[in-house]
């Protein structure tokens, strides 16, 4: 029995009908995605598909060590003050001179740190200007970070996946430069597409502009004493408030939508409204309601303050009820915006996502207990106790600057460099130790192991090859050349089905047996795959800075596709017609 088990685990069709189930869980957002693959992974393992020592071997990859150096590292970047302070001189001039400072800045600072963290150090002061509308700059923030992420080994960790796996089929490593000279034509390929098309695509979403509206969930609770139990949606006025919309009413075990005019209200309702946020005073002409359990006076007002769930949080993939959001940071969740998005089921049961937009009414200790968790990124207040000296944020930027110069110039392996770097830091008290726990990116560690041992399995149990043989059947009038434009199309598709890293590593081991049954050497085709998992300009799912910004800039889907369908050709053209110069076959 124990071998018809691994005959059946091992045999190609069972992994191919595993990673299917896998790809269609991510797409429709079935479950967490560090819990998808891990089930996937044991789905593979367990019976057999796998042995052990890949499994393992993919969880101790040298790339993917790299990566979460360089995460931690970034964390103690994002805490100096020179990416802020440039962005607020970029934002001068004209609004496409404006847009081209930014664009450079956000290239060519992604090239040498994570562009998640560049895009987080940025929404903040971006968003605070008064003088261009927001939307006209956070996409092309977002596309910039992309494009510039290309430039170097470690701009994005995409590049790392692909390096990493080529470590684990026993290739040399991907070198700092090696995407340079393609990444820099990409870079102002593409770049250029945004100054052309950003200004004259993208909405005019801003809190200075008249035409900016945001759909908001904003929460409610009907109090004991309030004289609206008894009475009818319509007789209470609830459905007479023009920027507010009652969308549902929440009771135990019941949710009530749409919500009609003869519904009556009773004690401990949750009524969930829709609309824009600066209207939210309208709900003071009602008595006996509460937002997150407290009368409502004491919450609006002023003090009110936006943060953005960020990439990294600890909150992502969890409802308000499972962080018990108020106890843990003495803040009252007023409202929940998700790009221009209608939530549905209210604020306490809503599951996180990256980029959500939080509304939040603090309490006396919520500076205390939000001072150094990385949970949160605020958008409209300024947090100086988060941000170093200019002293020690230079003595950060030197430190970093001086491992990556002992990996350019062979002195040292970048894993070694970077190691040499997080002790210079921690001994310094830059870091600590407490910061690397909470740094820690568990989930793309999960994600990414996951995702190596899966291909690893694919090679081995011929499913890569058929796939292989599948392209080549496909493009074969177009020859070699073909099979690399079917790698890339590939890649491209997945990537903004499901997310620039899954993609990667699930299209590596197919890059690796096509190039092999063609007989040609691999790295252009992993190239392509490199380049293609970083192409995600269609939609704000596919690459994380894109949902970073997607709340913030107050976007709908359509805004990605409008932007994105012309920057995604310029680009996609660019790598392909290239590639082959600087990645020859022979």
């Amino acid at each position: 029995m124990p071998d018809i088990i691994n005959t059946i685990a091992g045999n190609q069709w069972y992994i191919a009908f595993v990673m299917c189930a896998l790809i269609g869980a991510l797409i429709f957002n079935l479950e967490r995605p560090p819990l998808l693959f891990a089930l996937a992974l044991l789905a593979i393992y367990l019976p057999g598909g796998l042995d052990t020592d890949p499994m393992l071997a993919a969880f101790v990859n040298p790339a993917l060590i790299t990566l979460v150096l360089l995460m931690i590292i970034a964390s103690v970047l994002e805490k100096t003050q020179f990416i802020r302070t440039l962005a607020e001189q970029i934002l001068r001039g004209t609004q496409r001179v404006a847009l081209g400072q930014l664009v450079t800045l956000a290239g060519f600072v992604s090239a040498f740190a994570n562009n998640t963290a560049v895009v987080a150090a940025l929404i903040g002061p971006l968003r605070q200007s008064k003088k261009f509308a927001t939307s006209k700059l956070l996409i092309p923030l977002s596309y910039a970070s992309i494009l510039g992420g290309m430039l170097t080994l470690i701009g994005t960790s995409t590049n790392l996946i692909v390096s990493a796996f080529m470590v684990s089929e026993g290739l040399a490593a991907l070198s700092f430069f090696e995407f340079t000279l393609l990444g820099l034509c990409t870079f102002l390929a593409g770049g250029l597409a945004i100054l052309t098309f950003a200004p004259v695509l993208l909405p005019e979403n801003s809190d200075t502009h008249e035409s900016a509206r945001t759909e908001y969930l904003i929460e409610a609770t009907v109090l004991p004493d309030s004289p609206l139990i008894g009475g009818t949606v319509k007789s209470n006025g609830l459905r007479n408030l023009r920027e507010l919309f009652l969308v549902e009413v929440i009771r135990p075990w019941v949710r009530i939508a749409p919500v009609s005019p003869p519904v009556v209200i009773r004690e401990g309702d949750v009524l969930v409204f829709s609309g824009d946020i600066k209207h939210i005073e309208l709900l003071n002409q009602f008595e006996g309601l509460a937002i997150d359990g407290e009368q409502h006076h004491s919450v609006l007002g002023d003090q009110m303050l936006q943060t953005i769930v960020p990439h990294n949080s600890e909150l992502v993939g969890k409802t308000m009820i499972d962080i018990d959001f108020r106890a843990r940071f003495d803040a009252a969740v007023v409202a929940v915006c998700r790009g221009n998005a209608r939530i549905q089921g209210g604020i306490g049961r809503l599951r996180l996502r990256t980029g959500d937009l939080l509304v939040l009414a603090p309490g006396d200790d919520f500076k205390k207990l939000t001072r150094h968790s990385r949970a949160l990124m605020f958008v409209n207040a300024s947090t100086p106790e988060r941000f170093l000296t200019k002293q020690k944020s230079l003595f950060a930027v030197l430190v970093f600057l001086a491992a990556l110069a002992l990996n350019i110039f062979n002195v040292l392996p970048l894993i070694k460099s970077l190691t040499l770097a997080m002790a210079v830091l921690l001994i310094s008290r830059l870091l600590t130790m407490d910061e690397i726990r909470r740094n820690l990116p568990v989930n793309l560690i999960v994600i990414v192991g996951s995702a190596l041992g899966i291909a690893h399995a694919a090679l081995t149990s011929g499913l890569a090859l058929t796939i292989a043989d599948g392209i080549i059947g496909v493009f074969a009038p177009l020859g070699h050349y073909g099979a690399l434009i079917g790698v890339y199309l590939l890649t491209l598709l997945l990537t903004e089905a499901i997310t620039n890293n899954a993609s990667a590593a699930l299209v590596c081991p197919i890059a690796y047996s096509l190039a092999a049954e063609l007989g040609l050497p691999p790295l252009p085709f992993f190239v392509a795959v490199a380049f293609a998992a970083s192409a995600s300009f269609l939609s704000p799912y596919g690459y994380q800075t894109n949902l970073m910004v997607l709340s913030a800039g107050q976007y709908k889907f359509t805004d990605y596709l409008k932007i994105g369908t012309p920057v995604s050709l310029v680009y996609s053209a660019t790598v392909l017609i290239l590639l082959p110069v600087f990645f020859p076959f022979t």
